[in-house]
């Protein structure tokens, strides 16, 4: 096991503190102030995925069972 000092757990955790709080501002439905901050900082980050097919649901996906 390995054995960590005081500095380097105190940053990791800060580290996950200040990620749990920009994760809850990034799922709140405000566009403004840090909320916007934060929803622009993991926009930068991510990329697009592309299309996939096989994850499209068939054409009678949503018809009801009789």
């Amino acid at each position: 096991m390995t054995t960590r000092n005081r500095r380097d757990q105190w940053l990791r955790e800060f580290k996950s503190a200040w990620m749990a709080r920009i994760a809850g501002r990034a799922m709140s439905k405000s566009e403004t102030g840090l909320d916007g901050l934060a929803k622009s900082l993991l926009k930068k980050g991510g990329r697009e995925v592309p299309h996939d097919p096989e994850l499209d649901h068939p054409e009678d996906w949503d018809r009801p069972i009789e």
